[in-house]
């Protein structure tokens, strides 16, 4: 995703109170950001609608 602030702090709220191990790593020219979470999630479907809800912040893309 582009490196803002305020998205970064919004995928960290969203995984807030969830055990969520998360890193992120600028890019080399600071211009993008990886955001990796390591979360262990109750079902598939857990994990489907954070995709969901994730997908809503712009300029994500999720893998």
């Amino acid at each position: 995703m582009p490196s803002d602030p305020e998205k970064i702090k919004e995928i960290e709220k969203a995984f807030d109170q969830m055990g969520a191990v998360i890193e992120t790593t600028q890019s080399k020219t600071g211009k993008y950001t990886s955001v990796s979470i390591n979360v262990t999630m109750k079902s598939a479907q857990a994990v489907v609608d954070k995709y969901i809800e994730m997908s809503t912040i712009e300029g994500i893309i999720s893998l």
